[in-house]
C-alpha cells in the first residue's frame, strides 16, 4: 500500500484483511487507464485486461501526482482523515476531478489554497442526505445509493470541479 493511504488512515485492518484496499486501487486505476466505470459491470473486466499495464504511460506516475495534489491540498486546517473525503465515494470522486485538472495541463496556484480549503471544509460540514440545501443532499444521497455507477460518480466528480476549479490554472507550455 502507498504510504498516503497509510498516513490518512484510509482503511482499516479489516478492510486491508478483506482486500478491499487493493480492490480500491484497482477502481483508481481504472479511472487513470479508462475514465470512470460502473464498477460492478467493469473491475474484473479492467483486471483481465490490464495484468499488465502499458508500457507507453507512465500509469505510477501519473497516480502519484494526482496523490501530490491530494496531499497539497489537504493539510494545515484540513486533514483527508478528519474530513468526508477520506470515505471511498468522495475519494473516488476527488481522485477523479483532480486527475482531470492535471491531464488538461494544470497546476496548482499556491494563492487560492486556503479559500479552496475553506469550500472543502464547509463541503464537509454540509453535505448529508438531509441537508436543506437540495444539492449538497443531492451530493450526499449519490454517495450512499448507486455510489459506484458511473452517472453518480460522474455527477460527483463535476461537482467537485467547481469547488476546486479556482486552485488550478493552465501551466505554461514553455516550463
Amino acid at each position: 500500500m502507498l504510504p498516503f493511504f497509510d498516513e490518512a488512515n484510509f482503511f482499516s485492518s479489516g478492510q486491508i484483511k478483506r482486500m478491499l484496499d487493493v480492490e480500491f486501487m484497482e477502481d483508481l486505476l481504472c479511472i487513470i487507464l479508462e475514465g470512470e466505470q460502473n464498477k460492478r459491470d467493469s473491475l474484473d473486466d479492467f483486471c483481465e485486461r490490464y495484468s499488465t499495464f502499458p508500457q507507453d504511460r507512465d500509469i505510477v506516475g501519473e497516480f502519484k501526482a494526482v496523490l501530490d495534489d491530494i496531499k497539497i491540498i489537504f493539510q494545515d486546517n484540513l486533514v483527508l482523515s478528519n474530513t468526508r473525503f477520506k470515505q471511498r465515494a468522495d475519494f473516488y470522486s476527488l481522485f477523479s476531478c483532480i486527475l482531470k485538472f492535471k491531464r488538461d495541463n494544470m497546476i496548482i496556484i499556491d494563492e487560492h489554497l486556503n479559500s479552496v480549503r475553506k469550500s472543502l471544509l464547509t463541503l464537509n460540514q454540509k453535505i448529508a442526505p438531509h441537508a436543506e440545501n437540495e444539492t449538497y443532499s443531492e451530493y450526499a444521497i449519490r454517495c450512499i445509493s448507486d455510489a459506484n455507477s458511473i452517472s453518480s460518480r460522474e455527477w460527483r466528480r463535476n461537482f467537485l470541479r467547481d469547488y476546486i476549479q479556482p486552485l488550478y490554472i493552465e501551466q505554461d507550455q514553455d516550463e
